[in-house]
């Protein structure tokens, strides 16, 4: 089952500050919700365990990130993950605008792919949870940024 999702976000923080904190493994992992067990991988990938609450079936997923584009205006991860009998292949690109100053515009999309258990539950209801994660993600980078600049 595929979900493709985006958005936008203004971080009051220097395009470089949100550009240094969304390639950094730790700060990154630290943003997603319910996050557990980060270990560096290497230069470009970590690992950590993620529980999910998908309808009925509630559950850790093993997920590996890696870095696959590191550029002074985009950033984009390669998250691969299995757990509770199922699969997930996400691709998540962050693009910065500057905006002048402490101002800085993050385009984001998160486009999904979920197969076994989980791809069997009804499209809008699991669209509606990797929804919730993904903006709980994006805000927590959005208030660790900005507190940062503080």
């Amino acid at each position: 089952m595929k979900i493709e999702l985006s958005g936008n976000v203004t971080a009051n923080a220097p395009i470089d500050s949100v550009r240094r904190f969304s390639s950094s493994f730790p700060d990154i992992a630290s943003c997603i919700p319910s996050a557990t067990d980060y270990n560096k991988v290497d230069d470009r990938s970590f690992r950590v365990k993620i529980t999910m609450n998908i309808a009925l079936i509630k559950g850790t997923f093993a997920v590996k990130a890696t870095m696959i584009e590191d550029l002074p205006n985009k950033v984009s991860y390669r998250m691969e993950g299995r757990g509770v009998g199922s699969a997930m292949n996400q691709l998540l690109t962050l693009e910065f605008l500057d905006r002048g100053g402490e101002v800085t515009d993050v385009h984001w999309s998160l486009d999904s792919d979920f197969g076994g258990i989980v791809s069997g539950i009804a499209s809008p209801v699991l669209k509606s949870i990797v929804e919730d994660v993904v903006n709980k993600t994006i805000a927590n980078v959005k208030a660790k940024v900005e507190v940062r600049q503080g």
